[in-house]
């Protein structure tokens, strides 16, 4: 029989199972200290201060403490703070707080893509979070965390095993590597200053969302105009784009064909021709030659806008009250009115206001969008479409392609023949093409309809027989 001193190194039955009796152990004091720490650093957010975790990249950590007559640290408040404000209150230019205003304004403002932003800060030098140098990646978790705009989220989400993937070797740890956000009532919010606007905030994830549908890697291996923005007619997700093998000819399939273990598989075989980037440019050419048309379409986004901005103003007014009342709540909590359990249910609540809040602002931003991908404010889209029009779009690079394609937001979806195609653009527009298809109005978008079998000849070169439609 295997004693203490040779469990860890025995064989036999007895050792092996001592070995595992020994790990579930440490697996349930591992677990047991990470749910009290959750509980405390929840109650720290109750009482007004911040839990007992690293600041994010651009603060950090402040707090208010006295030794008492026993020894020990008793911290009255904690707090995260921008890092670096000078004497006046002002970032300090090369701070982190100073790096996320760039960052947000390189990408909300002037559309760089998480590759030049990157660039851009290894060449003044700039350390990224932890050190090191920057990266695309780091970019992006940067941007897509909402904890800049002022709001910042404690036990909101964790990590949980990937249902798409074989779980391997069952006598192993289950890797969880998605991050899926916890049951509602579990997340604390508190407030923290802001360095960037929730419009601007909202502006740089969108952007960096349409990226993936064609400007993430610039098409730097492969010149194609509809990375991303054509869709697969049967499971309607993004088609990526191959070059045949020892040619210079590319095509378009769905990648969930070949993910026969996955749940999501394709079953699509269909091969989109590479051309089609052609026709969708002459198609994209004739449009941006419309004037009065577009004319006519952006005196109507004028309306629109001006009824989104009203439903925004109306979705921050019920945040401000939500949040008012978490303030009245946390009061009484530090008062002793309210237990931890009912303090927390009732900022659960109005936490809940406020995210749905937040989401009606999101959808209503990402409509704004969609109609819009440029810019928010009509005069901007007239102008940008000015520019455009004003181009020599005949001699344009695929460079300046690309960004056309991009900016107008562009998108495709064939039919499983492979005869008819359906093009949707990022304003609210409605065009047809060849005078015998049809047209269908699908909410925000041009919608286009043309016949592409091997009798009918491409559209390049051909814009006499693009007929253009307002309504």
């Amino acid at each position: 029989m295997a004693t203490e001193m040779d469990a860890t190194s025995g064989t036999d039955v007895g050792s092996q199972f001592a070995r595992s009796a020994l790990t579930f152990s440490n697996k349930l004091a591992r677990l047991a200290t990470n749910r009290n720490a959750r509980t405390g650093n929840t109650g720290r957010v109750l009482k007004g201060s911040v839990p007992s975790t690293k600041a994010p990249y651009g603060y950090t950590y402040r707090r208010d403490a006295e030794i008492t007559k026993d020894g020990r640290v008793r911290i009255k408040r904690a707090w995260w703070d921008v890092d670096k404000l000078d004497s006046d209150g002002n970032v300090v230019p090369g701070s982190p707080a100073d790096i996320i205003k760039k960052v947000f304004t390189w990408i909300g403002l002037e559309s760089s893509t998480c590759h030049s932003v990157a660039k851009r800060l290894n060449g003044i030098g700039a350390k990224a979070p932890g050190g090191g140098t920057w990266s695309p990646g780091k970019i992006q978790r940067l941007v897509y965390n909402r904890c800049y705009t002022g709001k910042h989220t404690y036990n909101a989400n964790a990590r949980v095993p990937n249902p798409r993937r074989p779980l391997g070797d069952i006598t192993s740890a289950i890797r969880r590597t998605l991050l899926h956000p916890k049951p509602q009532g579990e997340a604390v919010e508190f407030n923290i200053p802001a360095l960037v606007t929730e419009d601007l905030w909202l502006k740089a994830t969108q952007l960096l969302k349409k990226r993936g549908r064609g400007r993430g890697k610039q098409g730097k291996s492969i010149l194609a105009l509809l990375r991303n923005r054509i869709f697969c007619p049967r499971c309607g997700k993004p088609m990526v784009v191959r070059r045949k093998s020892g040619q210079q000819a590319q095509y378009y399939h769905c990648s969930r064909h070949y993910r026969i273990w996955s749940p999501d598989h394709c079953t699509y075989r269909g091969f989109v021709p590479g051309n089609w980037d052609d026709t969708v440019w002459d198609v994209v050419y004739a449009l941006l030659k419309q004037d009065a048309w577009v004319e006519e379409r952006l005196s109507a986004i004028t309306d629109q806008v001006i009824d989104w901005e009203k439903m925004t103003r109306q979705e921050e007014k019920k945040i401000l009250q939500a949040q008012a009342r978490i303030d009245k709540i946390r009061e009484g909590f530090e008062g002793g009115i309210y237990g931890v359990e009912e303090a927390r249910t009732r900022i659960a609540n109005y936490q809940t206001v406020i995210e749905k809040a937040e989401q009606e602002i999101e959808r209503i931003h990402e409509q704004i969008g969609n109609c819009n991908s440029m810019a928010v404010d009509p005069h901007a889209v007239k102008h940008e479409l000015q520019k455009l029009a004003e181009k020599n779009l005949e001699e344009a690079t695929f460079e300046d392609k690309r960004d056309i394609i991009n900016k107008l937001d562009v998108r495709v979806y064939p039919t499983e023949d492979l005869k008819t195609m359906r093009i949707k653009c990022g304003l609210n527009l409605d065009m047809e093409a060849d005078g015998s298809a049809s047209t269908q109005n699908n909410g925000c978008g041009i919608v286009m309809f043309g016949l592409l079998d091997s009798e009918v000849p491409p559209f390049s070169g051909s814009f006499e027989r693009i007929r253009v439609s307002s309504r």
